[in-house]
Parts: structure tokens; C-alpha cells; sequence
């Protein structure tokens, strides 16, 4: 087996779905830039540095393809083209059409606020519960564990200990998070799981980008500023040899208490990849 082969085989069991859930997970742990001197070019560190700035930037097709080498993303683009070729449940393409409609027929915004602020108070007091949930949810949809990353209950600390100072319950804040769900839902083009699957592996991440792009938007509409997490990032090597590292990443979500993880990091060449 090749290496190309063989390092692309560390991300079979990880849907490309899953994978993009990855990257929108590393927000949270890579930032746009790094505290202290720059890191060694053709680092771990330097690789982390440039898929870092594509988040920065808003963008997650950039990112995959900064962080994860060309054999590893051929074999998302493989997995992808088998997924979507498999048959749409057709009980479930009706519920996403649904939710589709909603969210970009005309008015929607007004028509989702009308059903959403006199329940404004319930889905607050909901929220806690939900960002304790959050990290097992993430963890199913793309068996991230596997990938080198855990995400735990502390990984989310920042936006739990905020949750009574945001302002779930202002209706202002509610009428603009919907402007930017419901523009992005508008973007995305996609009216069901079938129209999902007719995107190659390629049109995938460019929409991440549009789902990335609005997630940013709603936490800022909220007061999360995903710069400041930017900015708190630290990293450093735990092991390193010639072919393999362990980067251990620092920083603070959303302004909150100090947290840490830890990125695998392979080479090949002159280049680090993410990934064991």
C-alpha cells in the first residue's frame, strides 16, 4: 500500500458530512492567528496557522483542503459520491422540503418569528440543556472521537456559563438571527435531501461555507464573537518526531474559561496533515 493510500485509509468510517461537521468543530480550537513568534515553516503549527486563517475567513472548502492532505480528501470525495447515490428515505426528503419551504419562501422571516417570539421564553429555558447535549449530538453525526478529537461538555463551558446574558429572549435578536438563517437557507439552493445528494464532493464544501457563514452570523447577532476565540488561540508540541506530533491547542470559546484539546498531526514531505 502506498502512502497515499495508506494515510487516506485513517478516515474511512468518517462520512464527508461528518468530516465537514469536523471542520466546523475545529472553529473552537484553531483560531486566525497565533499568540508568540510565527510558527517554523513546513510545522505541524504552520499547517494549523494556514487552515486556521481559512476559518478566519469564513472558509471551510479552504480549510479541508489546508488541513487535510489530497489522498485523505479523495477518499471523502469516494465516500460522498457512495452516499449519495444511496437511496433518500422518502419519509425524510418530505420533512427537509418542509423545513426548506419554511425557511425560503417569501416572508419567511416575518412568518417564522410570528410562530417563534410568544415561545421565546420556553426555548430559552431550553438552551442549557440543549448546549450540554450539543457535544454527544456533534460526536454522532461524524464519529469525530476517531479523528483524534474529543469533544466533551468542557469544550462548550464559554457558551453555557453566557447562556443567561445573551439575550435568547429578546425579540430584536430573534427577528435578526432569522434574517441570517433564512438568507443563508436562500443561498444554499437546496430544496430537499435529493438536491443535497446532486452536489459533487467539491459543491459539498461550498456550501459549507454558506452554513459556516451563517453560524458566525447568528453568534454574533448573540454577542459570541467567534474573533475572540480567534485571538485566545495557543499552541504547542506535546511529541513530535520526523513523521508524527501531537499539537496540544489552548484557547477560550467565546471569552469564556481557558480550554484545551489535542490535534494529531502526520507528515509527508515537506508537508503536516491533520489526522493519526
Amino acid at each position: 500500500m502506498n502512502v497515499h493510500s495508506r494515510h487516506a485509509s485513517r478516515t474511512a468510517g468518517h462520512s464527508p458530512a461528518g468530516l465537514v461537521v469536523l471542520g466546523l468543530s475545529l472553529v473552537a480550537a484553531l483560531g486566525g492567528c497565533s499568540q508568540g513568534a510565527p510558527p517554523a515553516a513546513g510545522s505541524p503549527e504552520a499547517t494549523l496557522q494556514i487552515a486556521s486563517a481559512a476559518l478566519a475567513r469564513g472558509g471551510v472548502s479552504e480549510f479541508m483542503r489546508a488541513a487535510f492532505a489530497p489522498a485523505q480528501l479523495e477518499e471523502m470525495r469516494a465516500d460522498w459520491d457512495r452516499e449519495r447515490k444511496a437511496p433518500v428515505k422518502a419519509s425524510l426528503n418530505v420533512e427537509v422540503r418542509r423545513v426548506m419551504k419554511m425557511l425560503t419562501e417569501a416572508e419567511a422571516e416575518q412568518k417564522l418569528f410570528d410562530l417563534l417570539e410568544p415561545q421565546l421564553e420556553f426555548l430559552a429555558g431550553q438552551a442549557e440543556g440543549l448546549a450540554h447535549t450539543l457535544p454527544m449530538l456533534m460526536q454522532g453525526a461524524g464519529g469525530m472521537g476517531g479523528a483524534g478529537f474529543s469533544l466533551t461538555e468542557e469544550l462548550f463551558e464559554g457558551l453555557i456559563d453566557r447562556i443567561p446574558e445573551l439575550g435568547l429572549t429578546d425579540p430584536e435578536k430573534l427577528r435578526r438571527a432569522l434574517g441570517k438563517v433564512t438568507g443563508a437557507a436562500r443561498r444554499l439552493g437546496i430544496a430537499d435531501m435529493r438536491g443535497l445528494a446532486a452536489l459533487d464532493f467539491d459543491a459539498l464544501l461550498t456550501k459549507a461555507d454558506i452554513v459556516y457563514g451563517a453560524l458566525a452570523d447568528v453568534f454574533s447577532v448573540y454577542g459570541l464573537s467567534l474573533a475572540e476565540t480567534f485571538e485566545s488561540l495557543q499552541f504547542r508540541a506535546v511529541t513530535s518526531s520526523t513523521a508524527r506530533a501531537q499539537i496540544a491547542v489552548t484557547f477560550s470559546l467565546f471569552d469564556g474559561p481557558s480550554q484545551s484539546t489535542t490535534i494529531p498531526m502526520w507528515r509527508e514531505g515537506d508537508r503536516w496533515w491533520i489526522g493519526e
